[in-house]
């Protein structure tokens, strides 16, 4: 049996994050001086099959990874075309992966969703979605969580529930979800699949959730995660890396030479 994989929906346009996300993905938004998508993949094990959608600035994320993490992990990189307009969405992008995947078990990381939290295992065994307390419902989906068991989930309603989805999920037995997604799909959103809860016996698991999805979220979370002083706004350092970001070039970013100075710097 195969361990769990990861998905990583990157394939967006980010338009919350207005001109931050003008030229460059919202995936590689830095937070100081590393991208936010390198704050996901902390916490996921080296070796790790990590499936990567790309639409919007695809080509960033894919070189970005390869000079960065590609000695770390599996990427695989599904294109996603219908990425913005009519029916695109998370759901659509998630479907792209559905022939790949198959049915192996997997992971679902929305890209601006960043936890302090560890969340992989590999042999996790049962579907669930992580959530975060809010007195906000009309802002998320949102689910009525029983003894940790979800028993109701809405979609931004007023009269949603307390507990605000966070774009991390575990799915434990792909054939149901995907079907479930096919039939619920609404305006390209996957959360939909999430209202055959009974189905999917789905669990809610408690995270701290920095939300790097909108301007006003990101601001709050630079503050909380930036511990050191930042180096360059072009300057990302992880990995053992630093790398120059060009966004007129066709491969943007580039390896710094002098990797050691600044990382020491760092």
């Amino acid at each position: 049996m195969k361990s769990n994989a990861v998905v990583i929906l990157c394939s967006g346009k980010g338009t919350r994050l207005g001109s931050l996300t003008e030229n460059l993905n919202k995936s590689l938004v830095p937070i100081g001086n590393k991208s936010t998508i390198g704050y996901i993949l902390e916490k996921i094990p080296k070796g790790t099959d990590i499936y990567l959608t790309l639409g919007f600035q695809g080509e960033q994320v894919r070189n970005f990874c390869e000079l960065t993490y590609a000695d770390q992990y599996r990427f695989h990189y599904i294109p996603v075309l219908n990425f913005e307009g009519p029916g695109s969405g998370p759901g659509t992008s998630l479907q792209c992966c559905e022939q790949v995947l198959g049915n192996r078990p997997f992971y679902i990381v929305c890209c601006d969703c960043v936890v302090l939290e560890d969340f992989y295992t590999k042999e996790d065994s049962e579907n669930w979605i992580g959530v975060q307390k809010t007195d906000k419902p009309q802002l998320y989906s949102t689910a009525d969580v029983l003894d940790g068991i979800v028993v109701g989930f809405k979609n931004k309603c007023e009269k949603g529930y307390s507990n605000a989805f966070i774009g991390l999920a575990h799915i434990a037995t792909p054939e149901i979800f995907w079907k479930e997604l096919r039939q619920r799909k609404v305006n390209g959103e996957f959360v939909e699949a999430f209202k055959g809860y009974e189905k999917l016996s789905l669990k809610a698991k408690n995270f701290t959730w920095n939300d790097t999805g909108n301007l006003q979220s990101f601001e709050k979370v630079k503050k909380t995660l930036e511990t050191k002083k930042t180096l360059g706004e072009k300057l990302y350092v992880e990995a053992g890396k630093v790398l120059k970001f060009f966004p007129e070039k066709e491969k943007a970013f580039v390896l710094e030479k002098s990797s050691r100075r600044f990382l020491q710097l760092g």
